[in-house]
């Protein structure tokens, strides 16, 4: 929604309708920080003086919670578009109450995560509430392997790793470089309805 404040009457409502709720990766280093951006009220002037408030909040949220984290950017300098290695943690529950009424608790069901050259899953298929053992599923491979919530989760985050420390400069010489995969979607499923979804 959108309401003027000053400089003129103004008001404006728009509805999105879609399985995937897309946000922006750089500037913000937590999922949590990213959503409390996107649904905080701002200001926007147009630069004839008209001063909007706009704001934001889901109506209604589906029991199957896609979201999609852009890591595209683009250079205006250079023009070139690549990616970010931005890091961004995300929880393995996550409170959705404060951005839509009722919606509850949803808990983190599948990561997908991308690298240079390809794309794998993480899933938990058996969920004991927050809990669950993650398996992996890679379109290189044929078989599925399980895996902890620090390779399924932790090492998802993206950012960058240690290489080696340059002792020449000193112990604090930490050399690094981009992790090679990082999260680009997120799968989560509402709480109170769990049990019935993963028996479908």
């Amino acid at each position: 929604t959108a309401q003027a404040i000053e400089g003129g009457d103004f008001s404006d409502s728009s509805v999105f309708q879609g399985p995937v709720f897309t946000f922006v990766v750089r500037g913000f280093s937590a999922l949590e920080s990213a959503l409390e951006h996107y649904f905080s009220p701002k200001i926007i002037e147009d630069g004839s003086g008209a001063r909007v408030r706009t704001a934001r909040k889901f109506k209604r949220l589906p029991n199957v919670l896609q979201v999609h984290l852009k890591r595209g950017d683009y250079d205006c300098c250079t023009g070139l578009c690549g990616l970010t290695d931005t890091y961004l943690s995300f929880p393995r529950q996550i409170d959705m109450g404060k951005y839509s009424e009722g919606a509850g608790n949803y808990n983190l069901y599948g990561i997908m995560v991308e690298s240079d050259d390809h794309y794998w899953s993480y899933i938990r298929p058996e969920m004991e509430g927050d809990q669950g053992q993650w398996y992996r599923f890679d379109d290189r491979e044929n078989n599925t392997c399980a895996m902890s919530n620090a390779t399924a989760i932790d090492a998802s985050f993206g950012g960058e790793e240690w290489l080696c420390v340059n002792y020449l400069y000193g112990p604090s010489a930490v050399l690094t470089r981009p992790k090679e995969s990082r999260a680009c979607m997120l799968m989560y499923l509402k709480e109170s309805v769990m049990d019935v979804l993963l028996h479908e």
